[in-house]
């Protein structure tokens, strides 16, 4: 479990909320919602079950852990990363 402050996450794909919605909704848990795949990214959180779109690449070629936002949702809804 991750919940520690300035943890960068980088979430893409539909979700059943905004964008803005999960940034607000994560950052209680002191994550920060990039929209870029960075090294300092902690996990991609992807509401697409495609894992071949750039950022999924991207993701995987950095080392950060992919995690499918419909098969976790409860758990990223508490702030389990």
């Amino acid at each position: 479990m991750s919940t520690s402050k300035n943890k960068k996450v980088c979430v893409t794909g539909k979700l059943d909320m905004t964008r803005n919605q999960i940034t607000e909704h994560l950052a209680k848990f002191g994550f920060q919602v990039t929209n870029t795949v960075t090294k300092d990214c902690i996990a991609l959180i992807s509401g697409d079950s495609d894992a071949t779109s750039s950022k999924a690449k991207r993701a995987e070629s950095l080392g950060i852990k992919i995690i499918n936002y419909w098969d976790n949702r409860a758990e990223i809804l508490k702030g389990i990363v």
